[in-house]
């Protein structure tokens, strides 16, 4: 062998231990990226079952709002008829109190009792 040879061999062990090197520090990456993609996936996991319960919960309350929307109509209709009673019943109280008076044992001014 000459020194020819071995500096020949020494310089591709050298050039080969680098790629070794290289390549084992890129395994090390990808398997850090990988364990990561992982607990993204876990967490993707999570956060999609976060979103769906939150789907859930906002699908629920506009059905109670939609509920809600049609008591409070059916109220306002209610009470829409309670006070066109109460209006009929204060003009039929200011006829009475015309013909009768402030009460019963009053009688309409105008005229005399005997």
């Amino acid at each position: 062998m000459s020194w020819e040879q071995v500096i020949g061999g020494t310089g591709t062990a050298v050039v080969a231990l680098a790629i070794g090197v290289m390549t084992y520090r890129r395994s090390r990456a990808v398997d850090a990226v990988s364990e990561q993609s992982g607990a993204v996936t876990e967490a993707r996991a999570g956060t999609s079952q976060i979103i769906d319960g939150l789907n859930g919960l906002v699908d629920a309350l506009q059905d109670d709002n939609k509920r809600f929307r049609e008591d409070i109509r059916l109220l306002t209709t209610r009470l829409d008829a309670c006070f066109a009673d109460r209006e009929q019943l204060r003009l039929e109280v200011a006829r009475l109190r015309r013909k009768y008076g402030d009460n019963a044992d009053t009688p309409p001014s105008g005229t005399r009792s005997t």
